[in-house]
């Protein structure tokens, strides 16, 4: 995103705002379904607009339901393996190297919430995109872990790397510094995978992993496939996915949710849908605005049927998860598995 400080993940990069004001207040809110009981299957799909006000303390609240309610092991973001890496070390070690990428008593709170619902009920994080600089931070982490990995050349490379290098700008702006760090990580890896492996006791699975991960930012119109090939590794496993909604479009047959139904079918798949009326959503590239219409019709073209419905519906002191039969108005154009819209109040610009 232009002119951030940090080169956040789209998961992680609006936990800070509003943390500790009206959103604190809201912490105890909880799940309310309208309509359906129960949420069946192994794949549940989250569809979420970047950059909500109220992620922080949505976010554990939707990770304790799937969990525990779900009975969910594995939990699927929109992130490398490498962020991923780092997550799954804090919250089965508590290694806080972690908080090196992303510093400030915020983030550490709410991964604290994270953590305690690990605790209680222990999954795994899955990073099904592609790479961006975390993997530095995850690199060096592990090389740290290995003394004897500490004079190749591609730790040699890693350590080199200045501190400001995390101030690289997020989104097109920082784009080819990006992905030429990158590059020039995974030469160094190729060129000493043998020494690496023989020297590496601890991590080189993963390490190898994240330097021969699919997706990459350079190739950005094979992203859905490449993410697909990742996600594809929890076959038959119970999973919670959190991805933008535009990668979860049903009427869109390239999006990953579509691929994944091709390959899997719909039996056990369900999804949940963010519905507001205005939003302005956020994400890794930009700001847009756009009005957030619950349903479409075979051709993807949207149906206007929020405004009565939300109206009717909304709760703040409650998640509120509306069953997609509870919406008469959208009639026959429902989708073909269970389907549920959690209602969020207007979104306005972040900072306003």
């Amino acid at each position: 995103m232009p002119g951030r400080q940090k080169l956040f993940c789209i998961v992680l990069l609006f936990l800070c705002v509003e943390f500790g004001t009206g959103a604190q207040a809201q912490e105890s809110r909880q799940f309310e379904i309208r309509g359906k009981t129960e949420i069946t299957g192994d794949a549940l799909f989250f569809a979420e607009i970047h950059g909500i006000h109220d992620e922080n303390t949505f976010k554990p609240e939707l990770l304790k339901f799937a969990v525990e309610k779900c009975n969910t092991y594995y939990i699927a973001l929109e992130i490398g393996k490498s962020e991923a890496y780092l997550y799954n070390s804090y919250l089965k070690d508590g290694d806080t190297t972690l908080f090196v990428q992303y510093p400030g008593n915020e983030v550490r709170a709410y991964f604290k919430k994270w953590k305690q619902i690990y605790d209680t009920h222990p999954f795994t994080v899955v990073g099904i995109d592609f790479e961006r600089l975390e993997f530095v931070v995850a690199l060096k982490s592990i090389l740290n872990k290995n003394p004897e990995a500490q004079n190749t050349g591609l730790s040699r490379f890693l350590f080199s790397l200045p501190d400001t290098l995390q101030k690289v700008e997020g989104g097109i702006g920082g784009h080819k510094l990006r992905i030429e760090i990158y590059e020039q990580a995974r030469e160094k890896f190729e060129t000493g995978k043998d020494t690496l492996k023989s020297v590496i006791k601890n991590g080189y699975g993963i390490l190898e992993e994240i330097m021969e991960n699919p997706a990459t930012e350079r190739g950005m119109k094979k992203r859905d496939v490449t993410m697909t090939e990742n996600l594809s590794r929890l076959k038959g496993k119970k999973f919670l996915c959190i991805l933008g909604a535009s990668h979860l479009r049903i009427s869109d047959k390239k999006s990953l949710l579509s691929k994944y139904i091709k390959e899997n079918g719909t039996e056990k798949v369900s999804l949940i849908e963010m519905a507001c009326k205005n939003c302005y959503n956020t994400s890794y590239y930009g700001e847009m605005f756009f009005e957030m219409n619950v349903g479409s019709d075979s051709k993807g073209k949207k149906v206007n049927t929020i405004s009565a419905s939300y109206d009717k519906y909304y709760n703040p002191k409650c998640y509120t998860l509306v069953a997609q039969e509870e919406f008469m108005d959208l009639k026959e154009k429902w989708n073909p598995f269970p389907t549920y819209y959690i209602l969020f109040r207007d979104q306005p610009k972040m900072g306003k």
